[in-house]
């Protein structure tokens, strides 16, 4: 099956509007989204530029 940022944005218990809000300005930009290891992440050009990691206490970008 494949993962989509929104059911990674559904499963978040927490985090959820402050990941929402840099996957909203992401999406805003020429960076292709995809969803690699099960998490977001973003390229340019087939570099891996951004990809997003949430823990219980903290995001990683």
């Amino acid at each position: 099956m494949k993962k989509s940022v929104k059911a990674f944005m559904y499963y978040q218990k927490t985090w959820q509007s402050e990941l929402k809000i840099l996957v909203d300005i992401y999406r805003s930009t020429n960076l292709l989204e995809e969803v690699k290891w099960n998490r977001p992440c973003y390229s340019l050009k087939g570099k891996n530029v951004i990809g997003l990691v949430a823990f219980n206490t903290n995001y990683i970008l």
